[in-house]
């Protein structure tokens, strides 16, 4: 009996070591999931909000253009220090961001300062403000994953067409993936403004021990989707006269909806579901299994 015990306590410690890092990761998607909807909801409230919104709308508009004003952040893609701990305190808050396609959402500071590092994702000093307009490019930077938080770790998975969301203090503005690119610290012209264009890009490291390099995601302004199927369904809705008593007494589920649901299930708690799977059949097979001999 003491030899099961010895080696139930091993397999626990091995699981719980092995599962850390999936539970963190799910622990501190709901924090940032819930730090995202307070924001937003708190610029609907904040009486300057539209203050902030226009100061940040006229910089742009009167951006300085060289290049040397842009600062370099300073991303990396791993940290142990103590410091690193969730601490919305900071005001300098600009909007937040959300990529479904990589199940990200963050907040986004004004300055790519480690502070702001640590806490989401931040503005590069120099480039333009999140709010839109031509002639813009708001660079946004972020770790390539700390300890229990992902931050820009995926956005590699990121394809042409993937869509990014920001909600400033003013509107939610959508951008569509078009091209990445790898380049060196102190390449800023890969940062700089497209005449003519409203771009976003995203900046990160490499997830390489020696490697200096940025990694970079370009996206191009378009109409916001949700949006437009707001307007297709309200066309379709005004084009029903009648409703069938029986529809309304057994709705149908999207079926689109159901799948994406099942599948964004799937990508956050499946890891964690086979390890619970997994350690329930090894103290089934440990401890139930002997006593039936």
């Amino acid at each position: 009996m003491k030899s099961k015990s010895v080696g139930l306590i091993i397999f626990i410690l091995g699981l719980s070591i092995f599962s850390y890092p999936y539970i963190s990761k799910s622990y501190y998607d709901y924090i940032y999931r819930q730090e995202v909807e307070s924001i937003e909801d708190s610029f609907s409230d904040a009486s300057d909000s539209d203050n902030l919104y226009a100061e940040q709308v006229s910089y742009n508009e009167n951006a300085i253009s060289e290049l040397d004003e842009i600062e370099q952040a300073n991303v990396t893609f791993k940290d142990d220090s103590p410091e690193n701990q969730v601490d919305f305190s900071d005001t300098n808050v600009l909007g937040t961001m959300s990529i479904p396609a990589i199940d990200l959402y963050y907040p986004i500071y004004d300055g790519a300062s480690d502070e702001n590092l640590y806490q989401g994702l931040a503005r590069v000093t120099g480039t333009s403000y999140p709010v839109g307009g031509i002639n813009t490019n708001a660079v946004i930077a972020g770790h390539n994953g700390l300890a229990g938080k992902i931050y820009f770790s995926d956005i590699d998975q990121l394809v042409t067409g993937d869509l990014i969301q920001i909600q400033n203090r003013h509107e939610k503005l959508t951008y569509e993936v078009y091209d990445t690119a790898i380049i060196k610290p102190d390449q800023v012209s890969a940062l700089a403004i497209i005449p003519g264009q409203d771009t976003l890009t995203l900046l990160t490291c490499i997830f390489l021990p020696d490697s200096v390099d940025r990694y970079l995601v370009y996206a191009r302004r378009i109409e916001n989707p949700t949006e437009e199927r707001e307007g297709q369904e309200a066309q379709d809705n005004s084009s029903i006269e009648e409703k069938n008593p029986e529809d309304e007494k057994n709705p149908k589920l999207d079926q689109s909806s159901i799948i994406q649901h099942i599948e964004l299930f799937v990508q956050r708690y499946g890891s964690i579901l086979v390890i619970l799977i997994t350690g329930s059949f090894m103290i089934y097979w440990i401890f139930i299994r002997d006593t039936k001999r």
